[in-house]
């Protein structure tokens, strides 16, 4: 990828991340074209050849994703609140997006129905992915007790708002994502060398079992001040704090599934903030892995 390209995908990645942040707006493809910094009729056609699909389309199911945490995670939010914050005019029109994305109703995807789906999407994942998920299993095989107090370990914290420089990663899963993840530290370490400690953080807003691999985006990036040259295809990236379910690991990092379905589904009192990102702490070490930490945001349950 030549040094054109890459500021191409800077300033579309600068779009992705505004777009996400105003997903219960009004968004005109001249608002989107301003944000990149050309003309609508160029950033039409460089969004169209980098994404695979119109802005207006990628729009539409960055809508569509974030309703369909809302519905799995906020039981007691009423269906037609949910449509209009994220940026449908009438339930209608949503439940009408909803089922033919879907192939069900909002109603049906809240009684369960976002399960089935989920296991459909993961069922169609590459073999490494498979891969991946399958040496997971067979991780807590081995250490049965990574497990096994997981939920006691989890603590909910006030988590400040972060400064990161990082890279955007969009249709990347498995160990490819890990290997991505892994360059990009490598570049950050040969930009101006890394203390060890020094902390980095991935960030996502959708579950991949919802999204599929394509429209998966992730953020990788290196928390600040950490005093080192910026890589190519970086970009300064806010992460918003608040509260967070935090669990600390060492070694081995155990499954962010396992918090949902150990703590936090079973909890009386705090349930997914879908606003905000999930984040995967990584404390470097020249040595290899040194810990980190998994958080989920939260917020609490309607009453």
């Amino acid at each position: 990828m030549n040094d054109a390209s890459r500021y191409r995908l800077t300033r579309l990645f600068r779009v992705l991340t505004h777009i996400d942040g105003r997903l219960g707006e009004s968004m005109s493809l001249d608002e989107l074209a301003g944000v990149a910094c050309y003309s609508p009729y160029h950033f039409d056609r460089i969004f169209l050849r980098y994404r695979g699909i119109s802005p207006a389309e990628h729009v539409r199911r960055r809508r569509l994703m974030r309703a369909a945490h809302r519905l799995r995670h906020e039981p007691e939010c009423p269906i037609g609140e949910i449509a209009h914050d994220c940026g449908y005019s009438n339930q209608a029109n949503f439940s009408r997006a909803f089922q033919q994305h879907f192939g069900m109703s909002p109603r049906t995807w809240r009684k369960g129905g976002w399960h089935d789906y989920m296991l459909r999407q993961v069922a169609s994942y590459t073999p490494d992915i498979r891969e991946q998920h399958a040496d997971f299993e067979a991780q807590l095989e081995r250490q049965p007790g990574l497990r096994a107090t997981l939920a006691s370990r989890i603590t909910v914290r006030q988590l400040p708002m972060m400064r990161t420089l990082s890279r955007q990663m969009v249709g990347r899963l498995g160990y490819e994502l890990v290997q991505a993840c892994e360059e990009y530290t490598a570049e950050c370490q040969q930009a101006g060398g890394l203390d060890d400690g020094a902390l980095f953080v991935g960030s996502f807003l959708d579950d991949p079992g919802f999204t599929g691999r394509a429209d998966f985006i992730y953020e990788f990036g290196l928390v600040e001040p950490q005093p080192v040259a910026a890589p190519a295809m970086t970009h300064e990236y806010l992460l918003p704090g608040g509260r967070y379910a935090c669990l600390d690991w060492e070694g081995e990092m155990p499954w962010m599934r396992w918090m949902y379905e150990d703590w936090l589904d079973r909890h009386p009192d705090w349930t997914m903030d879908s606003r905000r990102p999930h984040l995967e702490f990584h404390r470097f070490s020249a040595q290899g892995s040194a810990g980190g930490t998994l958080a989920i945001p939260i917020m609490r349950k309607h009453v």
